[in-house]
């Protein structure tokens, strides 16, 4: 005889178990006019053709009812369907559960990979002037990081907020109008550090070549390209 799913309530906690005897419980359900809306006495044979149907395609439960002094008490019954003719309960087997893990695991893998995929492309292909990273720039980076700029300044929003924003520096001096005075600019600025004026913030004296000045302001000139989506939210960063 085959097995079948059988669901035991009682005092709100749920065991299951594999019993035999699941199509003679169907019959003797068809028979009795028991199936709670699903079959009556009047069409049993067709009933239990569709019970049984219903147990194929796990579509079906039996529950024992276990509540005191209940009629029902010890006596197999049917879930009770839904609105639209569809049992209220649903066999979760170890199958159904592992390819769910599985399918969820590799859908959300694929995901991560492709977005990860997609921003790398934007960077490389939207977001920054990839053709403009020069050598120059390069070496101006190399010079922001060897004397830790970023201790004091922010760029693009990373680092300190002791010193002004400097990833739209090149604006704030006319770079995109004037690119030759902006540069110079610069340089005369981070020369003169620093002011001695009281009560103002003072960068220090780096003593910085010229090349490592030029390189430091073709570094600002290039992140100042870079598509940030509005940030800084103000000029004056």
């Amino acid at each position: 005889m085959a097995r079948f799913q059988q669901l035991y309530e009682a005092e709100g906690h749920r065991r299951t178990a594999f019993v035999p005897g699941a199509e003679t419980a169907l019959r003797a359900l068809a028979a009795r006019g028991v199936a709670r809306g699903l079959c009556t006495n009047k069409d049993r044979a067709p009933a239990l053709s569709m019970l049984l149907g219903m147990r194929r395609r796990r579509r079906l439960i039996l529950v024992k009812d276990r509540t005191p002094g209940s009629p029902q008490a010890r006596s197999v019954v049917l879930s009770k369907p839904s609105s639209q003719g569809a049992v209220m309960h649903e066999l979760m087997t170890k199958s159904r559960a592992r390819n769910i893990f599985y399918g969820g695991s590799f859908a959300f893998l694929a995901i991560f990979v492709g977005l990860t995929i997609h921003s790398h492309l934007y960077i490389l292909e939207t977001s920054t002037d990839h053709e403009g990273l020069t050598e120059a720039v390069a070496r101006g980076k190399h010079v922001w990081e060897k004397h830790a700029c970023i201790n004091c300044h922010t760029i693009l929003g990373e680092g300190a907020y002791f010193a002004p924003e400097l990833g739209n520096v090149w604006q704030r001096y006319g770079g995109l109008d004037d690119p030759e005075g902006a540069r110079e600019a610069l340089r005369l600025w981070m020369e003169s550090q620093p002011t001695g004026i009281e009560g103002r913030r003072q960068m220090p004296n780096f003593n910085l070549s010229d090349q490592e000045l030029d390189d430091l302001v073709d570094f600002f000139e290039w992140v100042s390209r870079i598509k940030t989506q509005g940030w800084p939210p103000n000029e004056a960063g």
